[in-house]
């Protein structure tokens, strides 16, 4: 999943650049995007499904690369639901 996590954020990163509305759907919306991932693969005490600070922190930075890049466009996920307090 980790390799999944890479290649969708770094096609989002392509899609709000380029204007691809195709890239950003697809990391954002479809099969292991990001709001799957942060609806199905965190644990109830907030850690990644792993288990493992390790992984929560890597799957982390990825977010948040990925925000550094959508924040004050209409694809960021900060003030969604999907990111848990």
């Amino acid at each position: 999943m980790l390799a999944f996590r890479r290649v969708r954020i770094i096609l989002q990163w392509l899609g709000i650049y380029l204007g691809i509305n195709e890239f950003i759907h697809r990391g954002l919306n479809g099969k292991y995007g990001i709001k799957y991932q942060l609806d199905n693969a965190i644990l109830k005490d907030g850690l990644w499904f792993e288990g493992t600070v390790g992984y929560h922190i890597y799957a982390l930075m990825w977010f948040m690369d990925f925000e550094k890049i959508a924040r004050h466009t209409p694809y960021s996920l900060l003030k969604d639901s999907h990111y848990r307090e």
